[in-house]
């Protein structure tokens, strides 16, 4: 593909595949997200046309430049092969969290500086009129030097969508805001908005500290029990401040949840800075 040898196969989605490549003029290591540029919309159904979805995902990675995103390097158009090919930074170091059933539990210092690189990120994205829509460990990718970028926007909102697809439930039910839990995907009340990406950072730091999702069951019942009931969070080994934060994060009346900027100076998140 150009300049670029493909290695192997890092993993599928809905919309294509992507593969680990290696640019041969300077020996980089990439991501290549290859999606066909014409996808039957028989087999997509609901999800739409590929092609609308990733010129949505381009355009939000053209706006998203930041050290805590994930940066688009090139875009490669194929018509002949009738394939576009995005081609992204590789962290070849893992996920937080590939597992979200089982997983090992992140250290508080080390959950904190993750964290804190994911608000940042986050906050960018909500300036640029992005909403991420799919926080969670495997959406955050960790560098050499520990640097944690967010990853994979094939469903998220940009400001030009239509108002009504944020009430929609896509991403994964166990980082599911309640007023997503509440519309089901039919209607707009309570108000769904930028909010919801802070209660997945919410969800993603218990994921942190205790290798778990509140909630572990099938999707429908995992959307009723957040939608009816507060999520426990374990208090031993706990202090108030990061307690504090968690109430903050999981409240479950979006006008009241704590906003990133608040989340950004909370006592918790600014210590040993």
């Amino acid at each position: 593909i150009n300049n670029y040898e493909i290695i192997d196969e890092l993993g599928r989605g809905t919309h294509g595949k992507v593969k680990l490549g290696r640019n041969l003029a300077t020996n980089e290591y990439v991501a290549i997200k290859i999606v066909e540029r014409y996808s039957k919309k028989r087999r997509l159904g609901k999800l739409g046309n590929a092609e609308d979805k990733v010129k949505k995902e381009v355009a939000i990675l053209k706006k998203a430049r930041h050290p805590n995103i994930v940066a688009l390097l090139e875009v490669i158009d194929d018509p002949a092969r009738k394939k576009v090919y995005i081609v992204l930074e590789q962290i070849l170091d893992a996920d937080l969290h590939p597992d979200l059933q089982f997983v090992p539990c992140m250290s508080m210092n080390a959950a904190r500086v993750a964290f804190r690189d994911t608000v940042l990120g986050l906050q960018y994205l909500h300036y640029q009129g992005i909403i991420h829509r799919d926080i969670k460990p495997p959406n955050l990718l960790q560098t050499a030097d520990h640097r944690t970028k967010i990853s994979d926007f094939g469903v998220s909102y940009l400001d030009f969508d239509e108002a009504k697809e944020l009430a929609k439930t896509v991403g994964t039910a166990a980082f599911y805001a309640p007023e997503l839990c509440y519309t089901d995907g039919i209607t707009e009340t309570p108000p769904v908005g930028p909010a919801i990406d802070v209660w997945a950072l919410g969800i993603t730091l218990f994921c942190m500290l205790f290798g778990r999702t509140p909630f572990v069951d099938n999707e429908f019942v995992v959307m009723r029990r957040i939608a009816d009931e507060e999520i426990y969070v374990p208090r031993r080994q706990l202090d108030d401040l990061l307690l504090d934060l968690f109430r903050r994060l999981l409240q479950k009346d979006p006008l009241k949840r704590i906003t990133l900027e608040e989340v950004r100076h909370h006592p918790w998140v600014v210590q040993d800075i």
